[in-house]
């Protein structure tokens, strides 16, 4: 296996190793904990994407001590959701290719 330096992909790069048909891939990690961690990556990019979505609408974020604000950081915050929303489409593209047999595996050094 290949040791890859990256935050949160070995997820899907545990199975990039292998160059055989999803079908016959004996599977390091079982599918259903792959399936679960998809749907988590999923619903985290959703609840990024409504963050976003709540910021367009005039919402703002402040770093604060004892309730009380002293600091805006909603340009911060949107710009961590961004890269969130950014990184799990990536790795959704990823595990897509992977399972639709799409995926050059030699490019992978190009997503990682």
């Amino acid at each position: 296996m290949r040791d890859i330096p990256c935050r949160g992909r070995l997820v899907l790069l545990i199975a990039l190793s292998y160059r055989q048909p999803m079908g016959d891939l004996d599977r390091l990690v079982p599918s259903g904990i792959i399936e679960q961690w998809v749907y988590h990556l999923r619903r985290q990019r959703s609840r990024a994407s409504d963050a976003i979505w709540l910021i367009d609408q005039g919402f703002t974020l402040h770093d604060g001590m004892d309730g009380v604000p002293q600091n805006d950081a909603t340009a911060r915050w949107r710009a961590e959701q961004e890269t969130v929303v950014e990184e799990v489409t990536a790795l959704l593209a990823l595990y897509d290719g992977i399972n639709l047999g799409k995926i050059d595996i030699d490019a992978i050094d190009d997503i990682a």
